[in-house]
């Protein structure tokens, strides 16, 4: 089941870890920009978004464990060009969370477009990755007037995939484990599918972003229990 397109797809972990590393370095070599903070509410729960500089605005939607402060150090880097927007998706850090509540890819896209009407914008420059990204499609087919310009950076779209079947499979069994076992060992299961064994092992450039790992963490029980099958 290890094959090189699961290894591929599933990059949910491994492209925040790698945002991450690249965040800390970048802030050694970045004097801090102001950031404004806010929420905005919409269909019940409120966001919580942050936004850096005063160019074009460019929002930056999260993957997996839904926390924007993996981009903190990547949107101070690009904030001379760019506002950049970053935010915590809905059930994710310090945004909120409704239960019982299904998750929606959808709902998903309109709070992005939310968060850019909250900032001050009616459309923006998007870039998201991993689970962020097959959000950030959702937004191109159901929001386009929201998009100036889109990248999407490895989306788990495993459906398009030869092996989808495989794949549905081995995650409807990470699934069951979740609900009879606990989202703990499920996790264990979605970590070892992803990276034949553990997780990559944090730089020491890491350490400067130890807040969002805490907060990521607290989020892994959502993201098995609501996001995994989704996205």
């Amino acid at each position: 089941m290890r094959s090189r397109t699961m290894r591929h797809v599933w990059v949910m972990i491994a492209a925040s870890a790698a945002l991450l590393s690249f965040n800390a370095k970048a802030q050694d070599t970045q004097s801090a920009s102001p950031v404004r903070t806010g929420q905005v509410v919409t269909e019940g729960d409120t966001l919580h978004f942050e936004v850096r500089g005063k160019g074009e605005p460019l929002l930056m939607i999260s993957g997996a464990t839904g926390d924007g402060g993996i981009y903190n150090n990547v949107a101070e880097r690009l904030s001379d060009k760019y506002q950049v927007i970053t935010y915590d998706r809905r059930g994710n850090s310090r945004s909120t969370r409704r239960n019982p509540q299904n998750f929606e890819v959808g709902q998903q896209a309109r709070d992005a477009v939310a968060v850019i009407k909250a900032a001050g914008h009616q459309s923006a420059r998007v870039f998201a990755n991993s689970g962020g990204a097959v959000i950030a499609l959702e937004m191109a087919k159901s929001q386009p007037q929201a998009i100036q310009s889109l990248i999407v950076h490895e989306p788990p779209v495993i459906q398009i995939l030869p092996d989808a079947q495989a794949l549905a499979v081995k995650y409807a069994e990470i699934n069951r484990t979740v609900w009879a076992d606990g989202y703990a060992k499920g996790y264990g299961e979605f970590v070892a599918l992803v990276f034949g064994g553990g997780p990559p092992p944090r730089t020491p450039a890491m350490a400067k972003l130890l807040d969002v790992f805490a907060r990521a963490k607290n989020n892994q029980e959502f993201f098995m229990q609501s996001e995994l099958l989704p996205l």
